[in-house]
């Protein structure tokens, strides 16, 4: 039976494109071999790059494990080999949970590092692919729990292209917008009608229907924010250092800056009473199925609780119903 598969293996290979396909790509896998294997001043610099790229925020600071997977005992749910571990970081296999978006931030040389690092905490002698340890699985406390959700949100943070996954979708808030400013500064807004809109400093971000909806108001000195990666938060800072008064915010783009920037919890949230449409480059009806960008946004859900923000459509059920 042994030898019949050798020689189907090639036929199928000659009979789908003229070469033996399934050989050539199985070498092509089985030769990413571990360039750096053994050198310890590689694994040095793997394990800085691990630290750097927030990695123990799900297996550890030494590989033990908590959110992720460990790297230390000899349970592998893909693979040990190098082939699979490069290609799991590098975000290469379909069924795979593990943030992809490493692949596109890591070079090779860096994930060989971290590979070499891996190798120097797993004494396993006999590895096998199997489930979750008990550790990765046992039910945690609340407590527990968002600890988790927050180093999920510390890894989304990483990567832009993550923090838009989190962003779209976002459960019960996709349709909310806040109007955020400091009490310190600002006397009380609660909504777009409010006359002192005119007389302030106000920043929106652009492709949002708000900024329609600010010139109906009457507001005059508005300041435009870009929605493009690495200014996302522009707006949320700007208010903190006085440089707007008043940001109108998307409800998920505002909890996931104000966790960020406004740890003593100097801004005031309030969200406007009307289902509006997510910002345009935020437009998603697919919820992502990444367990990370779940946690995350199931945190960023109490970040925006504990600010007192309602979503819109809770707010606008009463005058429905009438």
């Amino acid at each position: 039976m042994r030898q019949g598969r050798r020689i189907l293996l090639p036929i199928l290979g000659f009979l789908i494109g003229g070469a033996p396909i399934g050989l050539s790509f199985l070498s092509a896998q089985d030769s990413l071999k571990n360039p750096y294997a053994g050198n310890a001043e590689a694994a040095k610099e793997g394990y800085a790059i691990y630290q750097k790229m927030g990695c123990p925020g799900c297996h550890g600071a030494g590989g033990g494990g908590g959110m992720g997977w460990a790297l230390i005992d000899c349970i592998w749910r893909f693979g040990w080999d190098d082939a699979t571990l490069f290609r799991l970081i590098k975000g290469q296999i379909p069924e795979q949970t593990m943030p992809r978006g490493f692949g596109d931030v890591l070079t090779d040389d860096q994930v060989w590092k971290i590979i070499t690092w891996v190798r120097t905490v797993n004494h396993c002698e006999e590895n096998v692919i199997g489930q979750p340890t008990a550790a990765t699985t046992a039910p945690t406390s609340p407590e527990v729990a968002a600890q988790e959700q927050e180093k999920a949100c510390r890894l989304v943070a990483i990567n832009p292209s993550m923090i838009r996954q989190t962003l779209q979708s976002f459960p019960d808030y996709a349709s909310t917008y806040v109007i955020l400013y400091r009490e310190d500064v600002t006397k009380p807004i609660r909504s777009l009608e409010d006359i002192a809109l005119s007389k302030l400093r106000v920043g929106v971000n652009a492709d949002t229907p708000v900024v329609d909806l600010l010139k109906k108001a009457g507001a005059s000195n508005v300041t435009t924010y870009s929605l493009s990666e690495g200014s996302l938060g522009q707006i949320v800072t700007d208010v903190l250092d006085q440089k707007i008064d008043v940001a109108v915010v998307w409800a998920p783009l505002a909890g996931f800056f104000i966790w960020q920037s406004d740890s003593e919890h100097r801004l005031t949230a309030i969200p406007l009473a009307m289902v509006l449409t997510a910002p345009t480059p935020f437009h998603s009806a697919e919820a992502s199925s990444m367990t990370y960008v779940q946690r995350c946004q199931q945190f960023l859900h109490g970040v925006l609780e504990s600010y007192g923000v309602v979503p819109a459509q809770v707010l606008t059920a009463g005058s429905n119903a009438h």
